[in-house]
């Protein structure tokens, strides 16, 4: 048995254009022993669609909607904005500043002078 996990993106313009994508990417997993999980499949609207509540099928079965997703490291969401993404990146950044820095071995004295230094550069 073969077992793999593997994100995909299908973008279409409406509900039967989406449902015949994926109807055929089934067929064509299917017919060659791979089965799509019906459980972990997800599907994403914007918050710009006139249709937000449609219900999208894979076969027989209904696929679950989210408000946004990780795709390739980035937060997508259904508004259309990033500021999860921004506010993640910002976090992350901060975390690692705060480890460089307070974990350092480096002198106060040092450090401040770092800040002096860098605060002459942008004045």
């Amino acid at each position: 048995m073969v077992s793999a996990l593997q994100m995909t993106v299908l973008v279409a313009g409406n509900r039967e254009e989406l449902e015949g994508k994926l109807e055929r990417w089934r067929y064509a997993l299917e017919s060659r022993g791979i089965r799509i999980s019906r459980k972990m499949t997800q599907y994403m609207t914007t918050e710009l669609d006139s249709d937000q509540q449609i219900t999208i099928k894979l076969g027989r079965g209904n696929i679950k909607r989210v408000h946004k997703f990780k795709y390739l490291g980035s937060v997508i969401a259904s508004e259309g904005n990033m500021e999860e993404e921004i506010n993640n990146r910002i976090q992350c950044a901060w975390n690692n500043w705060r480890k460089v820095w307070i974990g350092s071995s480096t002198s106060k004295e040092s450090k401040r002078a770092e800040v002096e230094r860098n605060q002459d550069e942008d004045a």
